[in-house]
């Protein structure tokens, strides 16, 4: 019975011990090959001050395992919150130093933002690489945060941050309330989950009272990035004096006028630049009136090329129809030959070449657009891969553009008067206040904003400013009645019927028109898909066109590719932080 009793003691110290040691440890075990900084540990003290501000140390182990050239982390805590009800709370930000676990000095750099009124600090040195952990102990005070609520104040305070970076695997808050502040007093309501989200705290996080002044949280799982702990806290008026709306300083008179401004001002520009551009558009630019009604057209008006009359449609802008057709037709009339030079498999798609044939075998005079078109296409040779093409012919692109804008003007279709003057000005306009406000939308981000879409509506103004005459508006009209013609071929043999290799001339007008899998149905069901065994001399496959559904599939295959890599362009992206208000802020690792 003694030795029972001995195993039965043992078992609980060694449960209660287990408890202590693993289940209530402060923070996780340190992640195994860690490829970037994310947070071990997150712990932060908080002290309510009788005069309503907060004096907090922060003590965050961060990790980035043995990652290259990292030097350390950054924090941005807001000093400006806006409330729900739209009133803008200054919440000045006092730094009083930065160490490690030792109490050695970080080396740090501080920077403001006036975009969201938040204070940036850079911690690490530019010069020196780390790895492996590192404790930031991070104290400083944020003044007038309990706000006057008329019924009662509130004590709103994000603890950790929804715009970190970097996940955390542990998080622990402990808040200290003023002497005379005590448990009794308090209405206590937490949040945590994803930044801006409603979430259940209850699946993130615990919290406990430790005594009347003490009030403990810590998560339960790791946070991801962006996630929130929020705590609110409501108390009756007049036990933190200091806690009125006047002692709040609730921005006033001038400093409101800014800030409304900076808020919601500045979106008038773009309405203004949509009014003037919608004046100008309707006095310069607007497209002659044409009431008629849509009549078929059997052939391309004036004897348009696929390219050309998209062009036309487009005023000059090269797109993926138009390009992919102009590629077709320009194989079929000899100027070049598509080669499948690998079949699509699973997962992966045909690959293609193209390969110039010599001039003297061309079937038809190529325009002043066409041969710039076909000079683009094999500016690296006379026999490109398709895949080649995606990092170079976006290059070409402009050059061909400007001279189909001339040959459209030349032909009379594009009226060269004020409207295209003004497309060159809006275009030019657009890029530089576009780029502006790229940079700005990292200081004032509402005026950023502003500018940038005051940029894309003056573009897309640009793209339409330029009219066609009396005499494009007809071609336009007909091309309209050309594509009537291809929907409804089928009410048309009599026409079609007269004409040579009309599988062959109509098929690139087809892919211009962005039906090419619709038209060559309707051609099979009135019998005038080429016979099987179909092997054009202008396409060079892996196997012939044996039956209807090979053909429409090798066809579109075809198209597919050669659209999607031509008309793409080589290029990448970045993306930025935005510091956030109400509490919390967040950070990242550098």
């Amino acid at each position: 019975m003694k030795l029972f009793l001995n195993i039965l003691r043992t078992g609980v110290v060694l449960t209660v011990l287990s408890f202590t040691f693993i289940g209530g440890s402060t923070f996780a075990a340190p992640r195994p090959n860690a490829t970037d900084w994310y947070i071990e540990d997150f712990k932060t003290d908080i002290t309510v001050k009788q005069d309503g501000g907060l004096d907090i140390v922060e003590d965050i182990l961060a990790d980035c395992g043995q990652c290259s050239d990292r030097h350390g982390i950054f924090r941005i805590v807001p000093e400006r919150v806006k409330t729900k009800e739209g009133n803008v709370y200054s919440t000045p930000v006092t730094l009083n130093d930065i160490t490690d676990e030792q109490g050695n000095t970080y080396p740090y750099s501080e920077s403001q933002s006036t975009k969201d009124g938040t204070v940036t600090w850079k911690i690490g040195d530019a010069d020196t690489t780390v790895t492996g952990e590192h404790h930031y102990i991070i104290n400083y005070s944020v003044d007038r945060v309990v706000r006057d609520q008329k019924q009662f104040d509130e004590l709103y305070w994000n603890l950790v941050g929804g715009f970190w970076t970097l996940e955390m695997d542990h998080v622990n808050a402990t808040i200290h309330l003023p002497s005379n502040l005590f448990q009794k007093d308090i209405q206590l309501y937490t949040y945590a989950g994803p930044q801006g989200k409603n979430g259940d705290p209850k699946e993130w996080m615990t919290s406990q009272w430790v005594d009347d002044h003490t009030l403990t949280l810590e998560s339960i799982q790791t946070f991801p990035q962006k996630h929130d702990m929020t705590v609110s806290m409501s108390f009756p008026k007049g036990l933190i004096t200091s806690a009125t709306a006047s002692s709040q300083d609730k921005l006033v008179g001038i400093e409101a006028i800014f800030f409304a401004l900076l808020y919601y001002g500045v979106f008038l520009l773009p309405l203004a630049v949509l009014i003037v551009c919608f004046l100008y558009w309707r006095k310069y630019g607007k497209d002659p009136k044409s009431n008629k009604t849509i009549i078929a057209e059997y052939e391309a008006p004036d004897k348009l090329s696929p390219l050309m009359m998209r062009l036309l449609q487009t005023y000059g802008k090269l797109d993926k129809q138009g390009i992919t057709a102009a590629i077709v037709d320009l194989a079929i009339h000899n100027v070049l030959i598509i080669k499948e030079t690998k079949p699509a498999a699973f997962l992966s798609a045909a690959q293609f070449n193209l390969q110039k044939r010599p001039e003297s075998e061309w079937k038809r005079t190529l325009s002043k657009t066409e041969r710039a078109f076909v000079n683009g296409l094999f500016h690296l040779g006379d026999d490109v891969s398709v895949n080649s093409l995606k990092l170079s012919f976006y290059k070409q692109v402009p050059e061909i553009q400007k001279i189909a804008e001339q040959d459209l003007t030349d032909l009379g279709y594009i009226d060269p008067g004020k409207g295209k003057k003004l497309a060159g000005i809006l275009a030019g306009v657009s890029v530089v206040m576009g780029f502006i406000g790229y940079y700005l939308i990292g200081l004032v981000t509402t005026f950023g904003l502003s500018l940038i879409v005051s940029a894309i509506i003056m573009f897309l103004f640009g793209l339409v400013m330029k009219r066609p005459t009396l005499k494009g508006a007809e071609v336009l009209w007909k091309i309209k009645g050309f594509k009537l013609f291809m929907e409804t071929v089928e009410k048309y043999r009599q026409q079609w019927n007269e004409k040579q290799n009309f599988f062959e001339e109509m098929l690139p007008y087809a892919i211009a028109f962005d039906m090419t899998k619709r038209w060559i149905s309707k051609m099979n069901d009135i019998g005038a898909v080429p016979a099987a065994n179909y092997a054009p001399a202008w396409y060079v496959g892996t196997q012939a066109f044996t039956s209807f559904d090979a053909l429409t599939t090798q066809i579109s295959s075809m198209s597919s590719e050669i659209g999607s890599h031509v008309t793409t362009s080589s290029g990448s992206s970045g993306g930025g932080f935005s510091g956030g208000g109400g509490g919390g802020g967040g950070g990242g690792g550098w």
